[in-house]
């Protein structure tokens, strides 16, 4: 594996660790916004209809209070994040809150919806002649965050990608010297002492190029100084075969 493939690997992998951690964050958010939400509106949909109750004990002339209070969320409609069901004296179902219509069209997945759902709350009243039943349900809300966060993580995607391409980029054009330091290095291996590096615009790779330079030409310096020291040596042993020969001391 390369080092330009590793070095980019490992900083997709902080920024995995980076997107992750940050989408901890902003999902326990949403969690507790929904939750406060939920609690909020759980809170004012029964003390509204707590009034209408107490309004209907105080005043009998308007008729069974299950009557009056079937007449009033019928007038009331749906109540966001929560669902209102009522009951008979016979727990017959006499009325049931409409579905949230917000945002209907978007569809949050799943695993999405497990992460911020809250505890389903359920509030009972005993009433005269009839139960009615308040439960939570955040569906609307739950939309309204998915909605938020999909795009929030379709921009993190993108900015994902468009930040690994340009590291990617960005590390080939400043790892590129390498190329050619090791064609020089691989010519000095071979014997081609003549092997120089050019100049870089980084400091790092120029430090390199200016020692590689000095250590080829001491090494070249050196083979060269080893050649005619060689070439002395090898005219002395020529010069002491001919005195062998002759009898004589003669060099030439």
């Amino acid at each position: 594996m390369s080092l330009r493939l590793r070095l980019n690997l490992l900083i997709t992998a902080l920024l995995l660790i980076f997107m992750l951690v940050v989408g901890f964050f902003i999902i326990n958010d949403t969690r507790s916004s929904i939750k406060e939400s939920v609690e909020a509106a759980t809170r004012v949909t029964t003390q509204l209809l707590d009034n209408v109750i107490m309004s209907s004990y105080q005043n009998p002339e308007w008729g069974l209070t299950h009557d009056v209070l079937r007449q009033f969320l019928q007038s009331l409609g749906h109540v966001r994040n929560n669902e209102i069901l009522l009951y008979d004296s016979r727990y017959e179902l006499i009325f049931k809150s409409p579905p949230s219509k917000f945002q209907s069209a978007v569809t949050p997945p799943q695993w999405f919806i497990k992460l911020v759902q809250p505890e389903q709350e359920k509030v009972l009243r005993r009433i005269r002649f009839g139960t009615l039943l308040v439960e939570s349900h955040p569906d609307g809300a739950i939309r309204e965050a998915w909605n938020g966060f999909s795009k929030l993580l379709w921009i993190g995607l993108g900015f994902f990608i468009l930040l690994n391409a340009m590291v990617y980029w960005m590390l080939g054009l400043s790892l590129r010297p390498l190329t050619p330091i090791l064609l020089a290095i691989n010519k000095v291996e071979q014997g081609d002492l003549s092997a120089r590096l050019p100049d870089y615009n980084l400091p790092e790779f120029n430090r390199i190029a200016h020692n590689f330079n000095l250590m080829a030409e001491s090494v070249e310096s050196s083979t060269e100084e080893s050649r005619r020291l060689a070439l002395i040596v090898k005219q002395t042993a020529d010069a002491i075969m001919i005195h062998d020969l002759n009898g004589n001391i003669s060099f030439w």
